[in-house]
């Protein structure tokens, strides 16, 4: 069996409902879908742009250590999403701040 028809006829592949999804099957797994989404290159662009500055420049990535910049993780870029089939709930975040609701109502402070 070639490895691209493992894929495709595996019992144990998702290929089939990822890519032909047929409407009884979306939740053949489970009844919804929880997206998360953490880049590092997202969360500070001011911190990208001082590296690709110093490169840019003329600087060695290997001399980057010694800079001691970091990323300001209090800025949000972390992702959230929980989807249903019919609603979908975004959370956008600092890794910092993961403010976990415990109720509608906190969700909107």
């Amino acid at each position: 069996m070639l490895q691209s028809e493992w894929i495709i006829d595996s019992p144990l592949s998702l290929f089939p409902y990822c890519y032909f999804p047929a409407p009884e099957v979306l939740d053949i797994n489970r009844p919804g879908a929880l997206y998360n989404f953490n880049v590092f290159a997202y969360l500070d662009g001011d911190f990208l742009l001082k590296i690709a500055r110093f490169i840019r420049e003329g600087g060695k990535p290997s001399e980057l250590p010694e800079k001691g910049w970091r990323p300001d993780l209090a800025k949000r870029g972390a992702i959230r999403t929980v989807f249903d089939g019919r609603y979908k709930l975004n959370r956008y975040f600092s890794l910092q701040e993961h403010h976990k609701p415990r109720s509608m109502e906190e969700l909107d402070e």
